[in-house]
This record gives structure tokens, C-alpha cells and sequence, in this order.
């Protein structure tokens, strides 16, 4: 796959097989899982399903040995017998698969499963905006200063990373651009009224400096 390719790509599949390849992204294609896991639902979600759902994010964060025994618990829970919403065993089925590629790809699927078939290319789109937001792009890695690291920049991020509420991201763009931030792919991206964020979403993860 080329940049191009990737830029124009609106299949999440192909996104997720060039990342399989080329890229080690364990964090960031399991919180995307997250993402689909949260939008599959919405409102409707069981206790039991945020529950798994919280989980399994804060497993993202971790990656230590205690994420692969953890998400090996829940895979046997499981497989005990325990009543889920079809829908929703399909997402958790997905989330707590054994790497990120596989959670990514397992939760993306049982999200287009999930929706009405005239609906099925709307949330594709929205899952490739949702992939790009978390990826980026992996031909152009940003260049970031650490100068443009200001405390009022790192609070914002921080708060909107803690609350899940990305509506202050042109805010971070300001501060951004106050500290000298002069990277258009950033600055672009905190504007696009467009683009859905979410937790990893990679310009928030240069601020805070997650990988």
C-alpha cells in the first residue's frame, strides 16, 4: 500500500492488513476496538458491556504481562457461559482477542454486522475516520517539538484524554500554535470539525506523549 492508497482507502480491512504488515500498534488498534465497541452500542449498553468495555481500555494502557493474562480471564469468562446480547458478545468477542490487530479487526466487523445493511457504507466511513484519527498517517510520521509541549497544551489534552470529550481540540489547536507549533497535518487535524476523536487519537497522544 502506498500513502495515496492509504489516504484514499475506505475500506477498514485493507487499513487494518497494511498495519499487520508494516506497523506494531498493539495500544492504538486496541483502543480503536474500544471505539467500535463503544459506537456499536451507544446508549443501550449493558453495565456488563462498559464494564468489559472500561476494562479493556485501561488494559490497552498497561501492556504488561498482567494485559495478557487479564484479557486470557476474560476470553475463559467468556467461553463459561455468560449471557450477553448477541450483538454484544460479538463486540466483546472482538475486544478481548488475543493481539490488537485481531481486537481491531474482530470489533470493526461486528460493528458493520450490527447495522442495517443501507447503512453499512456510512459506518465504514465513520470507522476509517475513526482509525485515521487513532493512525494518523503511518508513511509521514509528524515531526513534534517538544517546546510545543506547554503546560496549557498538556492540560487540554489531558482533560479531554480523562473525560472522553474531544469537543476542545481547536482549543488545543491555539495553544498549539501559541507554543510555535507550525505543522500544518496537526493543526489540520485539531480544526477538522469532521473527524471524529477519540482515546488515542494521535495528536492528543503527541501532547501527552503516548505511544
Amino acid at each position: 500500500m502506498t500513502e495515496a492508497e492509504w489516504l484514499a482507502a475506505s475500506s477498514v480491512r485493507k487499513l487494518l492488513g497494511h498495519l499487520l504488515k508494516h506497523h506494531r500498534a498493539d495500544r492504538k488498534l486496541r483502543l480503536f476496538a474500544v471505539a467500535c465497541g463503544r459506537r456499536s452500542t451507544g446508549d443501550r449498553a449493558s453495565p456488563g458491556f462498559r464494564e468489559v468495555t472500561d476494562e479493556v481500555e485501561r488494559l490497552a494502557e498497561l501492556r504488561t504481562n498482567r494485559t495478557r493474562n487479564r484479557l486470557k480471564q476474560l476470553r475463559r469468562e467468556l467461553a463459561s457461559g455468560a449471557s450477553w446480547h448477541a450483538a454484544e458478545y460479538r463486540v466483546v468477542l472482538g475486544l478481548i482477542a488475543a493481539t490488537g490487530w485481531a481486537s481491531a479487526s474482530r470489533a470493526a466487523a461486528a460493528v458493520r454486522g450490527s447495522v442495517w445493511l443501507w447503512h453499512k457504507s456510512r459506518e465504514e466511513r465513520v470507522l476509517v475516520s475513526l482509525l485515521r484519527d487513532i493512525l494518523g498517517n503511518p508513511f509521514r510520521p509528524p515531526r513534534f517539538a517538544s517546546k510545543w509541549r506547554t503546560a496549557n497544551a498538556v492540560l487540554l489534552a489531558q482533560q479531554m484524554y480523562e473525560s472522553r470529550d474531544f469537543s476542545a481540540m481547536p482549543i488545543l489547536a491555539d495553544a498549539l500554535q501559541d507554543a510555535g507549533c507550525d505543522s500544518d497535518a496537526i493543526l489540520n487535524h485539531c480544526r477538522d470539525h469532521d473527524c471524529p476523536h477519540v482515546r488515542g487519537c494521535w495528536v492528543v497522544d503527541l501532547v501527552l506523549d503516548k505511544t
